[in-house]
């Protein structure tokens, strides 16, 4: 937690044109904190992609679990599709392999249909600009409609 509020307070005068929630988790004795990014018109954060006209979300989840290390979680969803990316720390990535099948079955009931799931290390630790490549431009202040 200290980690997320040092990094909101360190630049304050950083606009970031993206929803951002900090969300406290907590499975049986192990706590953590989750940072939410949402990027609700992310048809650029996709270059070379054609979204079919449908609208794109971008969530981005980062957690650090005590003990246990760092993981990124992302979506985008067009439509009723969601692409999912899991990225862990390497001692846990054979543990996840074997948890995408599990999360197709669990969302079967759903509206939603997951399209693709990956599952990977975390090899480093990426900025926001790296995640929503539409970044740069927004923060520019350009959504110029004609």
């Amino acid at each position: 937690m200290d980690k997320i509020i040092n990094s909101l307070l360190s630049s304050p005068s950083n606009y970031t044109p993206l929803l951002h929630y900090v969300l406290p988790m907590q499975y049986e004795d192990t706590a953590a904190f989750a940072e939410v990014w949402i990027n609700p018109d992310a048809e650029e954060d996709r270059p070379g992609t054609d979204a079919g006209g449908k609208p794109v979300t971008h969530v981005l989840f980062v957690f650090e679990v005590d003990d246990i290390g760092k993981f990124e979680t992302e979506l985008f969803v067009t439509g009723k599709n969601i692409e999912l990316s899991v990225y862990c720390p390497e001692q846990y990535l054979e543990d996840f392999l074997g948890v995408a099948a599990e999360i197709r079955k669990a969302g079967e009931n759903l509206p939603y249909r997951f399209e693709k799931i990956k599952i990977e290390k975390l090899t480093a630790e990426r900025s926001l600009i790296d995640v929503f490549a539409s970044l740069p431009t927004r923060r520019a202040g350009l959504n110029v409609t004609i």
